[in-house]
């Protein structure tokens, strides 16, 4: 009956097709005859043919079922759905860690400098003080040029000696005030990372009771507190990064030229 059918309609396009018709005309025929071989078969109202713009929707809806997560596939699917979550999870878990740990080399690197900077300090410190003293005792008794730190200096270099380990020592402490608000900065945005890093640990434990549960049968199909867990899992991947504010660390380490002069210009304003 099928090889009929397809003959009749095959027949029909011939006897009034042309060439040069396009598509659309040409499925216009092949609807007028499959309509009039319903009609043949004695019914009342032709077949309707399902419009172009509803399949192409029907199409659409075939590719994002098999594409996406639906409700409908996380329902059917419940195992694979949790194990894809957790795949996910693990994906962002590395990012996380790497990130976390760039954070953390960048906060020891700010320490060491730190400390590095205290120890020049206190020795520019103790330098300028003997330096002064020196200057002041050579200056009392006219006695130049001085000794200082198995150096004999003139009375002018005994002077730049000072002036410069003064500009040095002013050049670090100001440093030392930008890295320990680097240092404040850097431990921020650690800890940032650090607790969404603690939210994904709490939904990967959510994912992983939800397959427990289905694997040991204590949740079964059709069941609404699998499709509440479901949806829950479902919530809270979708709010993963959502507000996970992470600023470049090298916008930390190494602000702009500008800023830094206006931070130092007012620093020297008001002293």
């Amino acid at each position: 009956m099928k090889v009929v059918k397809r003959f009749f309609v095959v027949a029909m396009i011939g006897s009034v097709a042309v060439v040069g018709c396009s598509q659309d005309e040409r499925d216009e025929i092949a609807d007028r005859g499959e309509n009039a071989w319903n009609a043949l078969k004695g019914e009342t109202t032709p077949g309707e043919k399902t419009p172009r713009v509803v399949k192409e929707q029907q199409r659409k809806e075939r590719i994002r079922q098999n594409n996406t997560w639906t409700p409908e596939n996380r329902a059917h699917h419940p195992v694979e759905y949790c194990q894809a979550q957790m795949e996910d999870l693990q994906r962002y878990s590395r990012e996380l860690e790497a990130r976390a740990h760039e954070k953390a080399c960048a906060i020891a690197a700010v320490k060491r400098t730190l400390g590095d900077n205290e120890t020049m300090v206190q020795n520019l410190k103790k330098f300028v003080a003997e330096a002064k003293a020196k200057y002041k005792e050579c200056e009392a008794s006219n006695s130049w040029p001085a000794t200082l730190g198995g150096y004999t200096l003139s009375r002018e270099k005994t002077q730049e000696k000072i002036i410069d380990a003064a500009q040095r020592l002013a050049e670090i402490q100001s440093g030392t005030a930008s890295k320990k608000n680097q240092l404040v900065a850097l431990e921020k945005t650690l800890k940032i990372t650090q607790d969404e890093q603690k939210r994904i640990a709490k939904i990967r434990e959510q994912v992983q009771n939800t397959i427990n549960d289905l694997r040991i049968k204590k949740v079964i199909d059709g069941d609404n507190s699998i499709v509440a867990s479901l949806n829950a899992i479902e919530d809270n991947m979708g709010t993963l990064g959502v507000n996970y504010d992470d600023p470049n660390i090298e916008s930390i380490i190494q602000p702009d030229e500008k800023s830094t002069r206006e931070e130092l210009f007012k620093k020297i304003m008001s002293e």
